[in-house]
C-alpha cells in the first residue's frame, strides 16, 4: 500500500511539474507589447499607442492600449515613444556564398569560412532582417543555414538554371560547376560540354522539377552577355518562355538575372516576374545625358506588364568599396563580421578581385573607381524613371557577394536603404517595398509583411520613427522572431 501511495504520489507530482512547465513554456511564447506606435507598411501611416500582442509566434491582438477590456499576457514590453514595423525581407541573397572570397580561397581558409557562416544569421537580424529569399543555393548550405540556432526565415529559388558554358558558371571551377550547381543547362549550341551535362538529365523541365522538389518558392536564371561586351551566351527567347512555362505549372516565380537594356528587352515577352537588377548596364547609349529614349521604351513595357524590378544600387557601390580604405572601418562592420574573419578582408589576399580588375583592364584604381561611379549614376537614372512610374519596386541586396567584399551581409541591407532614399525614394514607399510588396511578390502575403492578426510575428521596435528618417533602420531596439524577443546587441558579434 505505502509503495503504490508513494507511487500516486510521485506521479502527482510530476504531472503538476509537466502542468507548471508547460504554463511556464506558454507564457514564454506570449508578449505584450504596450504604448508602441504601429507603422502600417501598406499605407504609410502611424497607428499611435497601440497594444499588440503575441502568441505562440503569431499576433492574436492588436488594439488601442487604453482599451481596458484587454489583458496583458506573457512578457510585457513598454513600447513609449517607440515605433513597431514588420520584420524586413530581403528577397536577394546568395548563403551559399562567403564574403569577398573564390571558391579556391574557401577551400584555402575552412575556418573562417565556418566563423563566418555562423555568423551570418545573426548580420542579417542585426540590421532586422527576419525573412530572406536565396536566390541560388549550394547544396548543404542553405541546410546548415537552417540549422543555426537563432537564424532569419529563409526561403529559395533551390539551385538556380545556369545556362551551359554562360554566366556565372564561367566563373566556377571546371571540375566543380555540376557539383556546386546542378542544375546547369544544356545548351544545343555549345561546342564543348560540361562533363555530366546531358539533354534529357539537364533541360529546362528537368531542372525545375528538380527546384519544385527541394520546396522552392522560386526559379532564378541569368542574362549576363559579359557586362556591356557580348563575350558568354545567354538563354534564347524560347528558352526564357519554356522557363516561365514549366514555372509557372509549379506556381513558382520567375526571376532573371538582368542588369543591361539587351537583357531587360529580352524579359518583355517571356513571362519574366520578376528582374533582379536595375539596369546599369546601357551598352550602345553608355555615356549619354538623361535617359535615352529607347531605354525609357524598354522601361515603359516593364512598368506596363507590372514586372517586379529590384534596384541593387548597391551592387556596383559594393564593387567600388573595394577602393576605398575606409569602408572596412566602419564600426557596423565590426559588429557583424567575426574579428578573424575581418583582419583577412582587411589583408592583401582579400583584394585579389581588385587587382584583377586592374590587371585585365589596365586602369588604375582611380580610373575604375570612376568609370563604375558613371555607371551607378546611370542605374539610377533607371530606377528613378522606374520609381516615379509607379513600377513595382522590390526590396532585395545581392549580399554576401562574392568577389567583392563591400556588400556585408545586414549592414548592406541598410546601405541599400540609405542609397534608395538618396536616389528619391519616399521611406513609406521603401518600408512598403522591403515589407509588404516583397511578401506579395513571392506569394508569402499571408505570413509576412504586415502587423496584422494572424501573421507571424517577426517584427522590429524602432527606437526612432523609419517614415521619418532612415538612420531608423539603424536604430533598432529589440527584434521579434517569430515570437521571440531579442535585443539587437544579442546578435552581434562578441
Amino acid at each position: 500500500m505505502f509503495i503504490r501511495n508513494l507511487m500516486k504520489f510521485v506521479v502527482c507530482l510530476w504531472l503538476l511539474v509537466a502542468i507548471n512547465f508547460a504554463a511556464a513554456t506558454e507564457q514564454s511564447t506570449s508578449v505584450t507589447i504596450n504604448n508602441i506606435n504601429v507603422v502600417n507598411a501598406e499605407t504609410g501611416k502611424v497607428e499611435h499607442q497601440q497594444t499588440v500582442i503575441v502568441e505562440n509566434g503569431v499576433i492574436s491582438k492588436v488594439y488601442k492600449t487604453n482599451d481596458k477590456s484587454k489583458n496583458n499576457v506573457g512578457r510585457v514590453i513598454d513600447g513609449s515613444g517607440k515605433y513597431l514595423i514588420p520584420g524586413l525581407i530581403d528577397s536577394h541573397v546568395h548563403i551559399s556564398s562567403t564574403l569577398g572570397m573564390s571558391l579556391d580561397q574557401e577551400a584555402e581558409y575552412p575556418k573562417l569560412v565556418k566563423q563566418f557562416q555562423q555568423q551570418l544569421p545573426k548580420s542579417y537580424l542585426y540590421f532586422g532582417f527576419t525573412s530572406l529569399v536565396d536566390l541560388n543555393s549550394f547544396p548543404g548550405r542553405l541546410t546548415e543555414f537552417r540549422q543555426q540556432p537563432i537564424h532569419p526565415e529563409v526561403y529559395d529559388c533551390g539551385s538556380a538554371l545556369m545556362l551551359e558554358n554562360g554566366y556565372p558558371l564561367v566563373f566556377m571551377p571546371k571540375k566543380k560547376r555540376l557539383q556546386v550547381a546542378p542544375n546547369i543547362i544544356f545548351n544545343p549550341d555549345s561546342n564543348k560540354h560540361v562533363a555530366g551535362v546531358l539533354a534529357k538529365t539537364h533541360s529546362i523541365a528537368e531542372g525545375i522539377k528538380r527546384v519544385k522538389a527541394g520546396g522552392a518558392i522560386c526559379v532564378k536564371s541569368f542574362h549576363e552577355d559579359g557586362f556591356a561586351k557580348p563575350i558568354w551566351p545567354v538563354p534564347s527567347s524560347k528558352m526564357l518562355q519554356e522557363m516561365a512555362t514549366e514555372a509557372h505549372k509549379y506556381e513558382l516565380r520567375l526571376l532573371l538575372h538582368a542588369n543591361s537594356i539587351n537583357a531587360y528587352k529580352a524579359v518583355l515577352d517571356s513571362g519574366v516576374d520578376i528582374i533582379v537588377h536595375g539596369m546599369w548596364n546601357w551598352d550602345e547609349y553608355r555615356g549619354q545625358a538623361g535617359l535615352p529614349n529607347d531605354i525609357k521604351a524598354v522601361l515603359n513595357e516593364i512598368i506596363l506588364k507590372d514586372i517586379g524590378v529590384m534596384p541593387t544600387l548597391r551592387v556596383l557601390g559594393g564593387s567600388n568599396d573595394m577602393f576605398n580604405t575606409e569602408f572596412l572601418q566602419q564600426p557596423e562592420i565590426a559588429k557583424v563580421l567575426p574579428k578573424a574573419f575581418l583582419e583577412w578582408l582587411k589583408s592583401p589576399k582579400a583584394n585579389w578581385f581588385k587587382a584583377s580588375l586592374v590587371k585585365r583592364l589596365k586602369m588604375s584604381e582611380t580610373v575604375i573607381a570612376d568609370k563604375q561611379r558613371n555607371i551607378i549614376t546611370e542605374g539610377n537614372r533607371a530606377f528613378k524613371y522606374l520609381y516615379q512610374r509607379d513600377a513595382k519596386i522590390l526590396f532585395g541586396t545581392d549580399t554576401p557577394a562574392s568577389p567583392s567584399y563591400g556588400n556585408v551581409p545586414g549592414f548592406n541591407g541598410y546601405l541599400e536603404m540609405k542609397a534608395l532614399a538618396n536616389a528619391g525614394m519616399a521611406l513609406k514607399d521603401l518600408l512598403a517595398s522591403a515589407t509588404i510588396r516583397n511578401a506579395e511578390a513571392f506569394g508569402l502575403e499571408n505570413k509576412l509583411g504586415s502587423i496584422v492578426v494572424g501573421k507571424t510575428a517577426n517584427l522590429l521596435i524602432l527606437n526612432d520613427n523609419p517614415l521619418k528618417t532612415i538612420e531608423a533602420y539603424n536604430n533598432i531596439d529589440q527584434v521579434v522572431l517569430q515570437g521571440e524577443v531579442y535585443n539587437r546587441e544579442d546578435f552581434a558579434v562578441n
